[in-house]
């Protein structure tokens, strides 16, 4: 190659052939730029920090075979099975992870997922999102359809019965069997009102007994007491509930080491037993494992986790609380008063049940609030909370990454203590304007003792409780009606008095007239053809 053919191809120009092929090439960067060693890379971290492991998360999934097992034969033989465990014991995991991979494995299943508060309050708009897909139809609004469906299905006129028979009519050929998982069931008690509650766990029950659908529930064992009163429940519920326990030192040992020796990454020798000893035998404590797991997988050294880094994160029971502790004390004093307004807001408050997250739309946050959940490095960055999105309403909502915050965080737990009675008084207002603002409807708008209450609240709390800019507007719209309710019986006041003082004027007008015609037949008494008597005796016949 002469120096005018490695001066061409220097520059970009390739000539094969007869044909010329023109590169781009940067000269500066060709001449002078050393080859840049790639930077050594993490491997995908396994572990699934807070968040429940899915279907495609299932060669991860270690720790809970003898449950799967068990699971899995249950929904074989029976048409209504709930996974009952404390929060944090794995519940959603073992059915997405465990369950459903061995029923696809099998074939003829065809499986959808909801949960009854998702992403709104009302469990029968969520059953039909999950059910029925929006179909396109011509000249007619999605949300239209939505509420079509759902009111149907709600007040009975269409049964899950028809809904699973056209979804098997259009499913693929040798689809038998529809599985229905209702994940976090105890959502139907804490967001939804109790007349859709027993509707709608109604229409389940006759769903499995009438058709060839398989109903799976995950319930929170401190909620089971709420759930059995209800008892066409219990009684659908005898023999089929399986309860899960926590994990045995075994069955820990393989969720810690084997989704790492997947990855080609060891732990120091000694780690896992360290491990072990620090999570104990809560069951609660499997997502404050898995989020300590995520964390030390990213200060692994050389494809090794280590004692060092295991320390440096605040082990298992510190980890999530010192991590969500460095995220807040990052923040401006202003940003901190609104991350507390935040997070109260995301606490659904128990009563006689511990709290749970509490999912919020992007109506019932302030727009500094949003700005800070939603910005680069900002609370979702963080992985403190979960945004996301209602595909039929369009509206943004949060929630709170896990149940495990709520416990394990002290700052927050401060914050819940020592307002709580306040709290729930601003979680019920914000909860009754979310749903006015569902519908519109004046009826559920605020009124005598409870409107007076919500003023004096919202007048009273101008710090991290003020009330959202929905609950606001719903408080206006309450007064609104109030006045105009007012000013109604106010008009109607002065017409009846107005109308009864015209009758009663009109009365004594005409008995005046009455007695004064009298006077003047008594003083004609002797003339019967006196033209003033007869006068006065046509008058009376009149009146």
């Amino acid at each position: 190659m002469d120096e005018s053919d490695k001066l061409a191809e220097k520059i970009g120009i390739v000539v094969q052939g007869g044909q010329v092929t023109i590169h781009t090439v940067n000269l500066s960067q060709a001449e002078t730029a050393p080859k840049a060693a790639k930077p050594a890379e993490l491997p995908d971290c396994p572990y699934r920090g807070l968040f429940a492991f899915h279907e495609e998360h299932v060669e991860f999934f270690f720790g809970r075979d003898v449950f799967t097992e068990s699971l899995v034969q249950a929904v074989e033989t029976k048409p209504l099975v709930a996974v009952v465990g404390a929060s944090g014991s794995g519940k959603s995991s073992l059915v997405f992870a465990g369950l459903l991979p061995n029923l696809l494995e099998q074939g003829g299943w065809c499986i959808f997922k909801l949960r009854p508060g998702f992403p709104d309050s009302r469990p029968f708009h969520n059953l039909t999102s999950a059910l029925l897909p929006l179909s396109t139809v011509p000249d007619l609004d999605p949300l239209i359809l939505l509420n079509q469906r759902a009111k149907a299905l709600q007040e009975g006129t269409v049964s899950l019965r028809d809904v699973v028979a056209e979804i098997l009519r259009q499913a693929p050929k040798g689809t038998e069997r529809v599985l229905l998982v209702v994940d976090q069931f105890e959502e139907l008690y804490t967001l939804c009102s109790q007349e859709d509650r027993e509707r709608f766990v109604d229409l389940l029950l006759a769903g499995v007994k009438d058709a060839p659908c398989k109903v799976v529930l995950t319930l929170r064992a401190d909620f089971c007491g709420q759930a059995y009163a209800y008892r066409p429940l219990v009684d659908a519920l005898q023999d089929a509930d399986l309860k899960l326990g926590s994990m045995n030192q075994a069955e820990l040992q393989a969720a810690i080491e084997k989704p790492a020796e997947k990855m080609g990454v060891q732990l120091e020798a000694g780690l896992t037993e360290r491990i072990l000893e620090d999570v104990g035998k809560e069951p609660g404590n499997l997502p404050l494992l898995e989020f300590a797991l995520t964390r030390l997988w990213d200060k692994q050294q050389n494809r090794e986790l280590t004692h060092a880094a295991y320390s440096d994160i605040g082990g298992v029971k510190q980890a999530l609380a010192d991590h969500a502790e460095a995220i807040y004390s990052k923040l401006t004093k202003p940003e901190q008063k609104q991350a507390q307004q935040i997070f109260v807001q995301l606490v659904q408050l128990g009563e006689g049940t511990a709290d749970t997250r509490r999912l919020v739309t992007r109506a019932e946050i302030s727009d500094d609030c949003w700005q800070l959940i939603t910005r680069k490095g900002g609370l979702a960055d963080c992985r403190l909370v979960v945004t996301g999105r209602n595909d039929q309403t369009k509206e943004e909502t949060v929630e709170v990454v896990h149940e495990a915050l709520i416990r394990e965080w002290r700052t927050l737990r401060q914050w819940i203590d020592t307002d709580r009675k306040k709290l729930l008084q601003k979680n019920e207002i914000e909860a009754q304007a979310k749903r006015w603002s569902e519908t519109k409807s004046k009826d559920y708008l605020l009124q005598g003792k409870r409107l007076k209450e919500a003023q004096v609240f919202q007048k009273e709390q101008t710090s991290y409780l003020s009330l959202s800019p929905l609950s606001r507007e719903f408080i206006q719209k309450s007064l609104q009606k109030h006045r105009n309710s007012r000013l109604q019986l106010i008009g109607f006041g002065l017409v009846v008095p107005l109308g009864l003082a015209t009758f009663l004027g009109f009365q004594i007008q005409r008995q005046i007239v009455i007695r004064g015609a009298w006077e003047t037949v008594e003083k004609a008494k002797g003339q019967r053809d006196s033209p003033v008597r007869i006068a006065a005796l046509q008058e009376l016949v009149k009146l």
